[in-house]
């Protein structure tokens, strides 16, 4: 009996810690970019900005907070 209830409270722990990510729907994407900044750092935001918006569809929000952080 108490290798049965530890043998399902097992398999309670990797069904409900192990699943989540499959009901999220996530999906990975690859993209390929060209940043381009006056310095490494803005031509990352830059190209980073590019791919979030190839995948997400392009955003103004993503644009300014990227700006917003090199100040």
């Amino acid at each position: 009996m108490q290798r049965r209830l530890k043998h399902l409270l097992f398999l309670g722990l990797i069904l409900g810690f192990g699943t989540p990510s499959l009901g999220a729907g996530i999906e990975y994407v690859s993209v390929e970019v060209e940043g381009r900044g006056e310095s490494l750092k803005t031509a990352i935001d830059d190209a980073l900005t590019q791919a979030i918006g190839r995948v997400n569809g392009v955003s103004i929000e993503s644009s300014t907070l990227l700006k917003t952080l090199e100040k």
